[in-house]
């Protein structure tokens, strides 16, 4: 929320952003710039493919293969992001563009997580809008490169019904609550750990007595119960099971991206500490220090595919990383300081999108180089099939993946000459059999929308 230049003036540690203009601009700024931030990660990365890492190759070739939607597991959500694509190839048959349009629906998952964040907060209480910013950026960061993942999209927007438990829904701002219930239907269907999240949103509309909040968020809860219920397979429980809980974590969050994870969590209770304290300049900036180390890191990470290959693994926590930020935001609307005036919660989202920013620009050149390698070998096989080992610089990337088949088949074209297999699957051509997944075994002579006899001749 932004304050008032009389109370800027009186508090303590105004000075710490510059003048209390100045720190007006910033709180007015930090919206439009955050979303405009992110934004363009969200487009860069889809123009350079990154929504076909790991199961969203799939999920395309398979919606485009039956033109209709493909929903696994019981995901429905994917319904709503598949539904661009389809109504454009209806109207193309060129893949280039309905990869793009794929891509954008995807990654606009986090940029609709803040603009809805912003909606339900814009009229009161909008410095918490910072804190949405902060966990839908950096703290889901490690997995952002697998965007179709369903944990990843429920922890981003469960952000707007998250602050709609913590400020109430007015009824005189219908965009708002619009906002915040579109968000809370899409974590109920879209993955079953959104149970943990809508218990977490209706406890916190009983902690500030909004009672109807508290109402919706049972409501969605019981749907999401219901929902993960009849959709449970042995594939979501083999998910939650100790030794593949710690495994994830092994490959997902150790290393540096889990220190950086860390350093972006104390900086955010640091922002908040800013706001509270006499010392706001030497809190504050170390706050934002804190977050450049960790921008640093994320953007090390990032350069580097074979580090970042563990990102799909990231799916076991994305729902609930967020947690911390979470209690964050809690906090500062449960206490409001009368001593803030600064500016530092909003100066830390705007750094933490620049983080996302970066980190998916950098991640998605190097998506670019991994397919163009990918495109090249086939281009220079003198068979229908490339052996996934041949190809330079796969091993232990996202190529080094069940996936592959459908990338290698989303990128050569809708009449495919080539296709890329683990060497051992190859033979499978010359039967006439091409192995999309390895459960997943089609005839070259489907009557499907790709055309993939070329495979086998």
């Amino acid at each position: 929320m932004s304050a008032s230049p009389e109370r800027i003036q009186s508090a303590p540690g105004s000075a710490v952003v510059g003048t209390p203009n100045a720190v007006a601009r910033i709180h007015a700024l930090t919206a439009p710039v955050c979303l405009v931030l992110v934004g363009l990660g969200a487009l860069v990365a889809s123009l350079c493919g990154v929504a076909l890492n790991w199961d969203g190759a799939y999920y395309l070739f398979n919606l485009l293969e039956s033109r209709q939607s493909f929903v696994a597991n019981g995901r429905t959500t994917n319904i709503v992001l598949q539904a661009p694509t389809l109504l454009v190839q209806s109207l193309t048959g060129d893949l280039s563009i309905l990869r793009l349009v794929f891509g954008l629906s995807y990654l606009a998952v986090p940029v609709v997580a803040v603009l809805a964040s912003y909606l339900v907060v814009r009229r009161n209480e909008r410095r918490l809008f910072a804190w949405a910013v902060i966990a839908i950026t950096v703290a889901a960061l490690p997995g952002q490169m697998n965007p179709s993942s369903e944990a990843l999209q429920v922890g981003q927007l469960g952000w707007p019904i998250l602050l709609g438990a913590i400020v109430g829904l007015r009824r005189d701002d219908p965009l708002g609550a619009v906002a915040a219930l579109g968000s809370g239907l899409f974590v109920a269907l879209g993955h079953p750990l959104g149970a943990v999240l809508l218990a977490g949103v209706a406890a916190t509309a009983v902690l500030f007595r909004h009672r109807g909040v508290a109402i919706v968020g049972v409501a969605l809860l019981v749907l999401s119960i219901v929902s993960g219920l009849h959709t449970a397979n042995t594939y979501e429980a083999n998910r939650l099971t100790m030794d593949t809980v710690v495994s994830s974590f092994r490959i997902s969050l150790a290393g540096w991206v889990g220190v950086a994870l860390g350093l972006s969590t104390a900086a955010a209770a640091m922002a908040l500490i800013a706001e509270r304290s006499r010392r706001a300049a030497l809190i504050g900036g170390c706050a934002l220090a804190l977050e450049l180390v960790a921008g640093f890191l994320f953007l090390r990470w990032a350069h580097n595919p074979i580090v970042w290959a563990g990102a799909i693994e990231f799916r076991t926590f994305a729902a609930v990383v967020g947690v911390p930020v979470a209690l964050v935001a809690i906090l500062d609307a449960a206490r409001p300081s009368k001593r803030s005036a600064g500016a530092w919660r909003e100066l830390l989202a705007m750094t933490c999108a620049a983080v996302f920013l970066g980190t998916m620009v950098i991640g998605g050149l190097t998506v670019r180089t991994i397919d163009q390698d990918l495109t090249r070998a086939m281009q220079n096989s003198s068979g229908a099939c490339t052996a996934e080992e041949t190809v330079p610089g796969a091993n232990d990337t996202l190529i080094d993946s069940w996936a592959t088949p459908s990338r290698s088949l989303l990128l050569d074209g809708r009449q495919p000459d080539h296709i890329v297999l683990p060497q051992a699957q190859c033979g499978s051509l010359a039967q006439g059999a091409v192995p999309v997944a390895p459960w997943d075994m089609r005839a070259s002579n489907t009557s499907g929308w790709f055309v993939l006899r070329g495979l086998t001749r």
